[in-house]
């Protein structure tokens, strides 16, 4: 049996404010990243392509991000992937992927007061 890797790095830009999850437990963040992209324009040129991620992360991770960032700084964010899978009130079926942030490394954090 082969060996199963889920790992993911990416570098883009939070598209609105770090969101604090209320737990009582951990601490929860959570923020969608643009990671941008270039495909071929059909005219011998390229086009912008930028893909959106959601990222959670957790704990101290998770407080740094919501103290630190905002809409528009640059991050890389390593971790791993995690599906999920529910049924809506109407009873359709819906899935989503995330990314699990292990770490966030700030590129330009917002500045201090």
């Amino acid at each position: 049996m082969g060996i199963n890797l889920n790992q993911v790095a990416v570098t883009g830009n939070l598209t609105r404010a770090p969101e604090k999850i209320e737990n009582a437990s951990i601490a929860l963040t959570k923020f969608r990243l643009a990671v941008n992209g270039s495909k071929p324009d059909g005219n011998g040129g390229y086009v912008d392509d930028p893909n959106y991620f959601d990222v959670v992360c957790f704990n101290g991770t998770a407080a740094n991000v919501e103290k630190f960032l905002d809409k528009g700084s640059r991050v890389c964010v390593s971790g791993r992937l995690n599906w999920s899978e529910w049924t809506t009130k109407d009873g359709d079926k819906r899935q989503s992927v995330e990314i699990v942030g292990n770490t966030v490394e700030f590129l330009d954090p917002k500045k201090a007061d």
